[in-house]
């Protein structure tokens, strides 16, 4: 049986990272989702609207965790998630503002959960995200992997 994760990590803050929010990345996010709506893709319909530019869609900064932190990959790899079979399964976002192109949002990043069942190995890591010192949202992002071997 796989050993369980390594819980020490639990409440441990990652290096902060900063993004810069381009127009294309809005653009790539919304075509990989489907996301025809033309509010994120259209200037001057989203200034009718009351944005100051094309939003980004409301999960977005999601991305922000998996394109930005600094060696995400190997602390997963160090707490013991396997995330060659790993699935991104749950999102909590508690919004403040709105994303724009150009922005340079700083995420600040916490492990707030390491469990280990019987069955799954789950990790759970915050995102607190501001603009300019001003929170913009909080996104809590949880990982699982099988226990088992594959068969």
């Amino acid at each position: 049986m796989k050993k369980m994760l390594d819980s020490s990590y639990e409440g441990k803050a990652l290096k902060p990272f900063t993004s810069r929010i381009e127009r294309e990345d809005i653009r790539q996010f919304c075509r990989a989702l489907g996301d025809e709506n033309p509010v994120h893709h259209n200037r001057d319909l989203a200034a009718g609207k009351g944005y100051k530019d094309v939003p980004a869609p409301l999960t977005f900064c999601t991305t922000l965790l998996f394109k930005g932190c600094p060696g995400l990959w190997q602390i997963l790899q160090d707490i013991g998630l396997d995330i060659n079979r790993m699935l991104h399964t749950k999102e909590e976002y508690e919004f403040f503002g709105v994303v724009y192109p150009g922005d340079h949002l700083q995420s600040s990043l916490s492990i707030d959960l390491v469990h280990s069942t019987a069955t799954t190995d789950i990790v759970s890591i915050r995102n607190s995200v501001t603009r300019d010192g001003e929170q913009v949202v909080i996104v809590k992002t949880t990982l699982i992997s099988p226990r088992r071997p594959i068969a």
